[in-house]
């Protein structure tokens, strides 16, 4: 989301709701931990650093680790900059050093934020869709990833499919949001791959088991309308003469490992949770249509207080972990967000922990759960 959620679109085209058949052996209950419940239960922290200041501080990063959370979202962003110089690297370094003594694994991002290029340049498909945006990307994605050998799961773009212009598919180049083209996607996701595979570090995902987690589709309800993503899902596994290319280039058909997913449902009411589950289905259903065996990770999720109750928050975080466990293709979730902003109280604290609300109560109640991996809990 990303500070971006009043710029989400307001009017998307429905497309047909339609049942799935799916199979008892394929979707059945999740009886196991695969994830500790501290590594499964995540945060967004928000933008780490901002105009130059240190936003996560050592002091956030302690509280953040006090509920028993391991697992931590963060946005590299180039701030403002027009390239990653070495004053951004260090303050980044020094973040990351903190989260690691502070052992929590983190879910780095990579999107629209490490470059400052703009979507007039990066759905510029006049000499076709690999383009040089595309270009800098993996270069820059490459760069940062082996700065940071200790983070291990990467996530490329954030909401490829989030757009203001109902005019979208006319002028990408004018979407708004974080829309691009899924073309240009596919491509910047191939190239990626391909510049870690061959960087002067060697191949990273065969000596650094490195992850890349395509980045997270925008999942909505707005104007009641039934968005689970899969439509964008599916145009991206279209680019069959890409995914050709792919793995001729990398031996493997599709450039991510794990899809991402942000769903923002039911937000000025109770959760439905058979929505969620169907919303999941979809996704893993579109996954499985194609062969491609990605589990799925939940980047972004939540509610805000200044459209539902604190108490109504608090229920809708348990009941979607409630779903959400119980789906064997979900492998973790990332709660949005740690502190509130403005416009949008979706944090877990207002300002501080000293002004915690009782959804902090229940995440950490949820961190702390027993772990047994072979134990439905």
């Amino acid at each position: 989301m990303f500070n971006t959620l009043s710029t989400k679109a307001h009017i998307i085209s429905l497309f047909t709701f339609f049942s799935l058949l799916l199979s008892s052996a394929s979707y059945a209950q999740n009886l196991y931990y695969d994830v500790s419940p501290s590594h499964y239960y995540g945060i967004n922290a928000g933008a780490p650093i901002w105009d130059g200041n240190v936003i996560l501080t050592k002091q956030t990063i302690r509280q953040i680790a006090a509920t028993g959370t391991k697992a931590i979202r963060l946005n590299f962003r180039i701030d403002g900059n027009e390239e990653w110089d070495r004053k951004l690297l260090h303050q980044y370094r020094a973040i990351v050093n903190e989260l690691i003594k502070a052992d929590i694994q983190i879910l780095g991002v990579l999107c629209n934020d490490v470059l400052p290029q703009s979507q007039d340049q990066w759905n510029d498909t006049t000499n076709g869709p690999s383009n040089q945006y595309v270009k800098d990307f993996a270069q820059t994605a490459t760069a940062i990833i082996t700065y940071f050998p200790s983070i291990k799961r990467w996530e490329v773009w954030n909401e490829p499919d989030s757009w203001t212009n109902p005019e979208y598919k006319k002028d990408p180049r004018e979407a708004g949001g974080t829309y691009i083209l899924p073309e240009v996607l596919a491509h910047l996701l191939m190239e990626t791959r391909i510049s870690l595979m061959d960087s002067k570090h060697g191949n990273w995902f065969k000596y650094k088991n490195i992850q890349l987690v395509l980045g997270g589709l925008f999942a909505h309800d707005i104007e009641g309308q039934h968005q689970p993503s899969v439509n964008y899902l599916r145009e991206l596994y279209n680019q069959k003469s890409i995914w050709d290319s792919c793995i001729n280039e990398t031996g493997k058909y599709f450039p991510w490992d794990i899809i991402g997913y942000h769903f923002y449902i039911n937000q000025g009411t109770d959760l439905d949770t058979g929505k969620l589950a169907l919303y999941i289905d979809e996704i893993a259903h579109a996954a499985w249509e194609n062969k491609d065996s990605s589990k799925i990770l939940i980047t972004e999720f939540g509610w805000a207080s200044n459209y539902i109750s604190e108490s109504q928050m608090k229920n809708n975080m348990t009941a979607a972990y409630k779903v959400l466990r119980a789906k064997p293709d979900v492998i973790g979730t990332y709660w949005y967000q740690w502190h509130d902003e403005p416009d949008q109280k979706r944090g877990l604290i207002t300002t501080d922990v000293r002004h915690a609300k009782e959804i902090l109560k229940e995440f950490r109640r949820h961190c702390n759960l027993p772990y047994n991996p072979t134990t439905e809990k």
